[in-house]
């Protein structure tokens, strides 16, 4: 309806290339909609395939002229391994497949993270082998003992969440549960990490070669605490 600015559901799209950044392309993308009027459309369904599962948007109503929106991305089946040569992550391997939600508000030219979470679906494993270990080593040996475990990490819990602006400064946190068979006779390590990084710089950059230190630093005072409340 050209008068009204309607269209019937189910309107039918393929979008042949999304570019992220200069590393992240979605390609293939499926897209149904309808339009409810002048201002307003509705995202039925989008969906693109990304490392080996689906990158989608739940349905939600977009208006035009509002200065706040909300939508929640979807992750289903994402492999990790896919994602570290994705991200060109150093000196880190990873195996496994995640799911999980990213919740983002957008307000103005902000656009938020709001409790956005990657839970692995099954065990996997970790294998870091970067020099932080060695320079943690050398600050504290309980942290040490920490970067040998994941230089062979058999995870049985990993999550990684995410809040705050992605344009600006976001909180990162990980959990990870798991062991190293020849570290500690196979003790299980718990490791709860935060750090604060400016996320869309590492994704426009292609590299996360730039927070290697922020996460040494954390895993260090981690430690640090962990053998303050053993020793009280």
């Amino acid at each position: 309806d050209l008068l009204e600015l309607t269209t019937p559901p189910g309107q039918k799209f393929t979008l042949e290339k999304l570019l992220i950044s200069p590393s992240v392309i979605l390609e293939n993308g499926e897209l149904s909609i309808a339009v409810i009027g002048p201002n307003l459309v509705r995202l039925e369904s989008v969906s693109w395939p990304f490392v080996d599962g689906r990158v989608s948007i739940d349905p939600a109503n977009w208006t035009f002229d509002d200065t706040k929106q909300n939508l929640t991305v979807r992750a289903d089946r994402w492999s990790l391994d896919r994602l570290v040569t994705l991200f060109q992550v150093p000196d880190l391997q990873l195996e496994g497949t995640v799911s999980g939600s990213f919740p983002i508000e957008i307000i103005g030219p902000d656009v938020f993270f709001r409790n956005a979470r990657l839970t692995a679906i099954d065990t996997g494993y970790v294998r870091y082998t970067g020099k932080a270990g060695a320079q943690a080593g050398s600050a504290n040996q309980y942290a040490q003992m920490a970067f040998d475990a994941l230089k062979n990490f058999e995870y049985r819990v990993l999550s990684v969440g995410a809040n705050g602006n992605l344009i600006d400064e976001m909180v990162i946190d990980a959990t990870l549960s798991g062991r190293n068979r020849e570290v500690l006779d196979g003790q299980v390590f718990n490791l709860n990490i935060s750090i604060t990084s400016k996320l869309a710089e590492l994704i426009r950059g292609g590299s996360f070669a730039t927070s290697s230190d922020a996460t040494r630093d954390a895993v260090i005072e981690l430690v640090k605490q962990r053998q303050t409340e053993t020793t009280n």
